[in-house]
C-alpha cells in the first residue's frame, strides 16, 4: 500500500509543508505569511517543486497563518455547517 500514490502526491504535500512549519515553534502560532514557500520532492521522480499551497486546506491555512487564521476560520465553517442544518 503507498499511500502518496493513492492520495496523487497530496501526502507528500502535506509532509513536506508540516517540514516547513517545524522549523521554528511561532509557526505553528502565526504561520509563515503570505508569500512563504515550501520543497516537495516527488516520490515517483528526482524532482523537486517549489510550492506555496497543500491540497489538505487546513494544512494551508496554518501554514499561510498558522493556528491564529485556522481557527477562526474553521469556526466559521462548522458555525455555518450547524446553522445550515
Amino acid at each position: 500500500m503507498n499511500w502518496n500514490l493513492a492520495t496523487s502526491g497530496r501526502l507528500n504535500d502535506v509532509l513536506a509543508a508540516i517540514t516547513s512549519i517545524n522549523e521554528n515553534n511561532w509557526f505553528w502560532l502565526i504561520g509563515k505569511g503570505v508569500g512563504a514557500t515550501f520543497s516537495v520532492e516527488n516520490a515517483w521522480s528526482t524532482d523537486i517543486w517549489i510550492t506555496h499551497y497543500t491540497h489538505v486546506s487546513p494544512v494551508s491555512y496554518v501554514f499561510l497563518g498558522g493556528v491564529m487564521l485556522a481557527l477562526p476560520i474553521y469556526f466559521r465553517f462548522i458555525s455555518l455547517f450547524i446553522y445550515a442544518m
